[in-house]
């Protein structure tokens, strides 16, 4: 029908055969569109890294490109990569770009948001990278966290994160928690806190990850995926030192 369109063009014809591929073309997505709500239709798996991937597709290539007995080391390559699917780490605590919204690892392994949580760009696509198909109502069901009306808190592996929502909740929240996320500026009224991640940070840097690894942080954000935070924990104060809070907010060199 296109090229009949094309060709009746000059005599000024072309109306009816574009309807008619317009009919066509919306059967083919009435098909689609009834395909895909069958049960099982759409599956979601978890994020794979870049290397699993390629090893798979190279194997592939392998099998497909040669014609000799050469090409079952194709299948050997392949399984390389599907073995190193799953070793992709997830990170445990995930903070969207502008620190209003945020996610913890549960101890099931999967993501949790704060209460009345909406579905959103981030939100969606954090679920879809987790290998879930639950939606942002359900994700945000359960008692991961704790709210009132300035901030959340929520534990993760043992380490308390808060996500303040008013600048009332940050004298508390900052001598409690191990790692502070606020939508606005911080400056240096937080210094108690391991790691703080505020609007000035996120701006420069985009979103971020955390992984908690034993008793140290790691950050990574989205602008500068290569560079990794170390934040480690101070060694225990002392008998008889009343300064608990004596952590200390390293700097973003590698080194540190």
């Amino acid at each position: 029908m296109a090229v009949l369109s094309l060709m009746a063009m000059p005599f000024g014809l072309e109306t009816w055969p574009l309807k008619a591929m317009g009919f066509c073309i919306d059967l083919m997505v009435d098909a689609g569109i009834w395909v895909s709500s069958w049960p099982g239709a759409v599956s979601v798996f978890l994020t794979i890294s870049g290397v699993a991937l390629v090893l798979m597709v190279l194997g592939g290539l392998w099998v497909c490109l040669w014609r000799t007995n050469a090409r079952a080391f194709g299948l050997v390559i392949a399984a390389l990569g599907l073995a190193l699917a799953p070793a992709n780490k997830r990170p445990d605590v995930l903070i969207d770009r502008d620190g209003a919204t945020a996610a913890l690892r549960s101890d099931s392994g999967n993501l949790v948001f704060p209460p009345a949580t909406a579905a959103g760009y981030s939100v969606d696509n954090w679920l879809l990278a987790d290998g879930d198909e639950r939606d942002a109502k359900a994700a945000s069901e359960g008692t991961t966290f704790r709210c009132d009306l300035f901030g959340c808190v929520g534990t993760v592996k043992g380490k308390k994160v808060a996500l303040v929502r008013h600048a009332a909740a940050l004298e508390d929240d900052c001598r409690s928690a191990d790692t502070v996320i606020a939508p606005f500026t911080i400056g240096k009224r937080c210094r108690a806190a391991r790691v703080m991640i505020d609007r000035r940070m996120l701006r420069a840097e985009g979103a971020y990850a955390l992984y908690l690894e034993g008793l140290s942080i790691r950050a990574e954000s989205v602008v500068v995926p290569d560079r990794v935070v170390l934040k480690r924990a101070p060694p225990p104060p002392a008998p008889g030192n009343d300064a608990a809070d004596t952590d200390q907010r390293l700097g973003s060199n590698p080194e540190e």
